[in-house]
């Protein structure tokens, strides 16, 4: 499965009332509403699918919900949509001891890895530091290959 943002523009004027009517709408699909440059409203969903058809299909259907034009329907992977608006991914996330349980070291040699540059750490807050996963997995594959 794969998510996709879905964008939704109505013929109708961005209010106050419109655009809470398009967010309590389709409220379990995280949305997000604002005016378009044309006068109009669009909605943004975030939907789990298989493709982008069938995920077109489902934003077909959610689309009549709303007794309004349907002017526009966009159908993005959400890792384009981040693209396209210029958001860099966030890596996933793991702490000195997972690194250290994926390596098969103690959480000591991950920190004296991070001050040597080996690895390379994230400071969140006073005493925690995170290293991006996919760092630590080439890190395991360069150690297994020695």
């Amino acid at each position: 499965m794969t998510e996709y943002n879905i964008r939704l523009e109505y013929q109708m004027p961005p209010t106050e009332e419109s655009g809470e009517l398009l967010v309590d709408t389709f409220a379990t699909f995280h949305p997000a509403s604002g005016p378009v440059g044309n006068g109009n409203i669009d909605v943004w969903l975030t939907i789990q699918g298989a493709d982008a058809y069938d995920v077109s299909q489902l934003a077909t259907g959610l689309a009549s919900k709303v007794q309004r034009p349907l002017i526009a329907l966009e159908v993005l992977p959400t890792t384009d949509f981040d693209l396209r608006n210029g958001l860099t991914p966030v890596p996933e996330l793991i702490s000195t001891d997972d690194a250290a349980e994926m390596l098969g070291v103690t959480r000591q040699a991950i920190d004296k890895q991070i001050k040597t540059g080996k690895l390379h750490g994230h400071r969140v807050g006073e005493r925690t530091v995170v290293l991006a996963r996919a760092d630590v997995i080439a890190a395991a594959a360069r150690k297994a290959a020695d």
